[in-house]
């Protein structure tokens, strides 16, 4: 996944079906998203993961920025991952 600030392809949200999946058949385990900074890659796929558990965007933002203060949800990625929710919902 290159960060750019561009709006990223939906075949790089395999990471957060692949985590939002272990957490919806496993609830006691965990998942550990990182990237090389922990601000913009890392956190895009945590909200996703997020909004795949059914957390609206208000709230998913919220708790990405809440748990990891030095986050930046880039406002292109985050349109990115709501239209692939959107696409992949048909």
């Amino acid at each position: 996944m290159q960060d750019h600030g561009l709006r990223q392809r939906p075949a790089v949200w395999a990471a957060a079906c692949f985590a939002a999946r272990v957490l919806e058949d496993q609830p006691q385990a965990g998942v550990f998203i990182h990237c090389t900074a922990g601000r913009r890659r890392s956190a895009i796929v945590a909200y996703a993961v997020l909004r795949l558990r059914g957390h609206d965007r208000t709230r998913a933002a919220a708790l990405v920025l809440t748990y990891r203060t030095e986050a930046v949800l880039v406002p292109a990625y985050v349109r990115s991952v709501e239209r692939w929710l959107a696409t992949a919902a048909r």
